[in-house]
């Protein structure tokens, strides 16, 4: 409890100076559409309130933060900080690895048409990551593995339920086509035939994911960073080869990448289980 006052303490002394470039940036940017605005007053107006909460400093007097602090409460919001970092860094890896990947190996249309069906994969990804990490308090607790192993095997049923949404999408990617093309263009309309099989990433995905929560909430943050980043290593490879080959590369490499990825962290997180 002393430790989340601290945090909360030190993140709103620095409001003052984080409110004061938010307030600029927002000017700066806004400016010119607020000058279009002016013929439309009540879309300008709500624009204005809506910037105008950043232009109000919080402050907290320093010298009642720093005579609470001490060298233990330091260290160990030092360590919480790593441990957001690295996990963070991981989560991000998974996200992005292939959209990086995709452009440096396509080009043109096809990027264009391949990164939009990876970016519908993600956003369904990450409405399922925002609901599994619920999750991390209760696994904080865990007093044992056999804790551990039972919230495990609870969250297998969202990893096979994860499994329903592709092959829902790819019985009605017809219908998906349609409305592809309806609000993105006729050039866009290979779109749904490209996520109707990306999306089998899916639940290798959600189960990266889940390896990820475990890591963070039982202190296996580093050795799960060392492993997503061989398997970003490894997934650069795959690209390059699948290039090669050149039977349906693109798919075959993103879902070989997650796979690949899924793999590294389910024995990172189960070795690193193990030494405790």
């Amino acid at each position: 409890m002393f430790a989340d006052d601290v945090v909360v303490r030190a993140t709103l002394t620095r409001l003052p100076l984080l409110t004061c470039l938010v307030s600029l940036l927002w000017l700066f940017v806004l400016l010119p559409p607020l000058i279009v605005l002016t013929t439309f007053p009540p879309l300008a107006i709500s624009m204005l309130l809506l910037v105008e909460p950043f232009t109000f400093p919080l402050y907290i007097p320093k010298n009642e933060l720093n005579n609470n602090t001490n060298k233990e409460t330091r260290t160990e919001l030092t360590k919480s900080g790593k441990k957001m970092v690295l996990t963070s860094f991981s989560s991000a890896l998974i996200s992005e690895l292939d959209i990086v990947l995709l452009g440096l190996f396509y080009s043109g249309s096809l990027l264009g048409i391949l990164a939009w069906s990876r970016r519908i994969l993600e956003i369904i990804f990450q409405l399922l990551a925002a609901s599994l990490d619920i999750i991390f308090p209760e696994l904080s607790k865990a007093k044992n593995k056999d804790e551990v192993t039972a919230i495990r095997t609870r969250l297998r049923k969202v990893f096979i339920f994860s499994f329903s949404i592709p092959i829902i999408f790819f019985l009605v990617k017809g219908l998906a086509g349609d409305i592809f093309v309806s609000l993105l263009g006729d050039e866009f309309s290979d779109v749904s035939t490209y996520a109707s099989s990306i999306l089998f990433c899916l639940p290798v995905m959600v189960w990266s994911r889940i390896n990820i929560i475990f890591s963070r909430a039982l202190n296996f943050e580093i050795n799960l960073t060392k492993a997503i980043s061989i398997g970003a290593i490894f997934s650069y490879g795959v690209y390059f080869l699948m290039h090669r080959i050149g039977y349906n590369p693109a798919v075959l490499s993103i879902i070989i990448s997650q796979v690949l990825i899924a793999g590294l962290t389910t024995y990172s997180f189960r070795k690193s289980n193990e030494t405790l």
